[in-house]
């Protein structure tokens, strides 16, 4: 399935966005920010790189 814009919006459509979703992005910004300067993302990212790396080995060898 390849992405494609909605185009049957109506015309007031920015009336319909929630009031909490600035604040709920505010949250989510200052959390991954934590997250990254952490390290533990990081290491998530390393872990998940080697998984990845191992299934296409796995898939290649059958």
């Amino acid at each position: 399935m390849r992405w494609q814009p909605i185009d049957n919006l109506p015309q007031h459509w920015q009336q319909l966005a929630s009031s909490e979703l600035p604040p709920l992005v505010t949250v989510w910004n200052e959390q991954a920010d934590r997250l990254r300067n952490s390290g533990a993302f990081k290491i998530f990212m390393e872990k998940m790189m080697q998984k990845k790396a191992i299934a296409i080995l796995v898939i290649f060898n059958h």
